[in-house]
């Protein structure tokens, strides 16, 4: 019965990304030597995607509206998994930074799908090879955020703009959805059929 899908962070951030120290600590575990869980590299793999999928996945393919509400840092995965919604209002206080050069990591929670259809190849690799905070003015600017609020109004004016698109068509916002994700791999022509067989099945 779900006509929008709106998550924000609780507390100061809206999502730190993966458990670093966790990490640090299994790193250091088979550094010493000591019994860790062990799985083969596909089995890893295999496991690693099923996780970003149950994360950024869920909402990135969900048939209705989804929207991020950035009350403060989105870093890492969790700047991945912001970037995996439909729209993003950011509050003045909130920002987005890459982090995965600062843990000798490439990105996860298809950082670069989002980042590169967002702001271009270029600013998008920049982006990743700098790890430079990004405030909610710049983020505005870039695309990476829809809407910028006052901090203390984010969640009152958010839920109102969430509100409208819960209002609204959403049968009509589902075939939107897969009208732009089809248009981001296929050509002009398939993208007519696409619209096309929407259109008709209307």
């Amino acid at each position: 019965d779900a006509r929008a899908i709106v998550i924000t962070g609780a507390g100061r951030g809206f999502c730190s990304g993966g458990d670093v120290s966790g990490m640090q600590r299994t790193n250091q575990a088979e550094a010493e030597g000591k019994p860790i869980q062990t799985a083969t590299v596909e089995e890893s793999i295999l496991g690693f995607v099923k996780f970003q999928m149950s994360l950024g996945g869920v909402v990135h393919d969900f048939p209705k509206p989804t929207v991020a509400l950035i009350n403060g840092a989105a870093a890492g995965g969790g700047m991945g998994f912001a970037l995996s919604f439909d729209l993003r209002v950011i509050s003045d206080k909130g920002r987005f930074v890459s982090a995965f050069k600062n843990v000798g990591q490439s990105g996860d929670v298809a950082m670069a799908y989002g980042l590169e259809r967002l702001v271009g190849r270029s600013r998008a690799l920049e982006i990743l090879f700098t790890s430079e905070s990004i405030g909610a003015e710049q983020a505005l600017a870039l695309g990476l955020a829809n809407r910028m609020v006052p901090h203390e109004e984010l969640l009152t004016t958010g839920l109102e703009f969430c509100a409208q698109l819960a209002a609204g068509p959403t049968a009509v916002y589902a075939r939107m959805k897969r009208n732009v994700t089809h248009a981001e791999t296929h050509n002009y022509l398939e993208v007519c059929e696409m619209e096309s067989y929407h259109w008709k099945m209307s």
